[in-house]
């Protein structure tokens, strides 16, 4: 999606992209849509539960969560991270 933007990429290439069964895409989202909205709002889900960890000094907890910043990050910069998406379940709206 990223090479082709919002309108150009359809979903068939979100999953290629992504190296997941279409099926995969449809069990989780409802459409292209939902995904695109999606995607944000769990990056700043991580980026929000970070902040709350760095404002209390929870540097254990920080440490513990480093490699999941940087999968938000790449997550948002590459479609390749995007296959994690499809193993975790949606946030509860």
């Amino acid at each position: 999606m990223l090479e082709q933007g919002y309108c150009g990429a359809s979903v068939r290439d979100i999953v290629q992209a992504a190296g997941v069964p279409q099926g995969s895409f449809t069990n989780h989202f409802r459409s292209k849509e939902a995904f695109c909205l999606e995607v944000p709002e769990r990056y700043f889900t991580l980026v929000r539960a970070n902040i709350k960890k760095t404002l209390r000094n929870d540097t254990a907890a920080l440490r513990k969560d480093a490699a999941l910043g940087q999968d938000g990050h790449a997550c948002m910069a590459s479609a390749e991270t995007s296959r994690n998406s499809f193993a975790v379940a949606p946030l509860a709206a």
